[in-house]
């Protein structure tokens, strides 16, 4: 039997709207990401001193894992009110903390070449490796924070 599910375009719109001295200093931005027949939406939970998975990637198939190539559009949203939390992105051999604030949302193009990270100093030329995990944890131990993950892919 084949399938019936349709390859859709996901549009994506970030507005930032702020006026300044009666000045508008907003923007919008859209991008259509097409070839999307596959979605995933998660709410979690996050606790300090526990780093929760939030998704997995691979080169291929397996169970609760998302192939890196065929995903599209990655979103890590805080849906907390008051409190901020921690996002790792993990590679084979690189990882990079990201400090994500109180209603704030992390946007990943791709987990494929995405990641590049040095213990000290500046990144000369990037040598981009793949995100294999995304992780989380609160910033304070007495919080438990939800997020919401969302991955499209083909």
């Amino acid at each position: 039997m084949a399938s019936t599910i349709s390859n859709v375009t996901l549009n994506v719109q970030v507005t930032e709207a702020v006026v300044l001295n009666n000045e508008d200093h907003g923007s919008t931005n859209s991008v259509a990401i097409t070839g999307v027949n596959e979605v995933s939406k998660r709410i979690m939970s996050l606790t300090a001193n526990t780093d929760i998975t939030l998704a997995t990637f691979s080169t291929v198939p397996a169970a609760g894992q998302f192939v890196s190539a065929n995903v599209k559009y990655v979103r890590i949203t805080n849906l907390d009110d008051a409190n901020s939390c921690n996002i790792n992105l993990g590679g084979a051999a690189e990882n990079v903390w990201i400090y994500l604030d109180w209603g704030r949302s992390l946007i990943l193009s791709q987990p494929a070449s995405a990641i590049d990270a040095v213990a000290s100093g500046t990144v000369a030329a990037a040598s981009l490796a793949d995100v294999t995990t995304i992780t989380g944890n609160t910033a304070n131990a007495s919080n438990i924070i939800d997020v919401e993950v969302f991955v499209a892919s083909s």
